[in-house]
């Protein structure tokens, strides 16, 4: 099923990708000390978790990220010389305003990149093309978006599937903090549908066995990773080093490990 359901992700050109997770609470403001070359000796990195595969704590009550996006960032932290990275639990709605208010030196977290985002914060290139999807519990007779009319969906609030669920016309949309909740509300009755980024959904059908995604909504979005609108030297080395990792073939190493397959070209 996991195969089979990534395939789909290739064929349809949704792209490799990184992003960033998470750690400890918010313990204070950003600004890590400064390295040699205006290289940073660490950084504290907001994230919002858990959103598997890209990022997701290892254990029950553990603080320790794991992830396709950590390992990304993490390996990005080492080419350009970054001794330390900190990744703290945000709820991913807050990422909009605390990256703008500079309370981190960045933000990784599937964040789609939008005009309306991108008036409080820059980018770096796009590492990761996306489309949303609809899941449903086994059974169901909502095989379409045209099926979703007058239902009740679930979202995770802040996000462009939020964003999405609202313009179908004759819907009720129940938002939710995290995504694995709107997950449990699907599971329990008391959504019809959730509205997410294919890929994540796809990769908790995996373990929700009762639930599948039956359709794609080819929305063609694109995640980056988020900085202060100040920090343009720090987006530029992130940049750099993805670059290098995908010549050097740490990008395929890492894709594989959590997709369990080549990345599309």
């Amino acid at each position: 099923m996991f195969r089979r359901l990534f395939a789909a992700i290739a064929c349809l050109g949704l792209g490799a990708g990184l992003l960033v997770a998470c750690g400890d609470e918010d313990s204070g403001s950003a600004g890590g000390t400064t390295g040699g070359a205006d290289v940073p000796a660490q950084i504290r990195v907001a994230s919002d978790i858990p959103y598997a595969p890209f990022e997701f704590f290892e254990s029950p009550g553990s603080r320790t990220a794991v992830g396709f996006d950590v390992d990304l960032v993490n390996e990005a932290a080492k080419i350009i010389g970054i001794a330390k990275v900190t990744f703290v639990d945000q709820g991913f709605d807050s990422l909009f305003i605390s990256i703008p208010q500079g309370r981190f030196d960045m933000a990784a977290s599937s964040i789609t990149i939008t005009e309306e985002r991108k008036k409080d914060a820059i980018f770096s290139d796009a590492y990761f093309a996306a489309n949303q999807s609809i899941m449903v519990k086994k059974g169901s007779a909502i095989r379409t978006e045209a099926d979703l009319e007058g239902k009740t969906l679930g979202a995770q609030r802040g996000t462009t599937g939020a964003d999405y669920a609202r313009k179908i016309p004759g819907v009720t949309l129940k938002q939710y903090e995290e995504i694995d909740d709107a997950f449990v509300a699907l599971e329990t009755g008391r959504v019809e549908a959730v509205i997410n980024d294919f890929a994540i959904s796809a990769y908790a059908t995996t373990s929700r066995t009762g639930l599948e995604v039956v359709s794609q909504i080819t929305t063609n979005e694109s995640y980056g990773l988020m900085f202060p609108k100040e920090s343009t030297a720090l987006r530029d080395q992130f940049n750099s080093a993805l670059r290098q990792m995908r010549d050097d073939g740490t990008y395929d190493r890492i894709y594989r490990k959590w997709f369990g397959e080549a990345p599309p070209d």
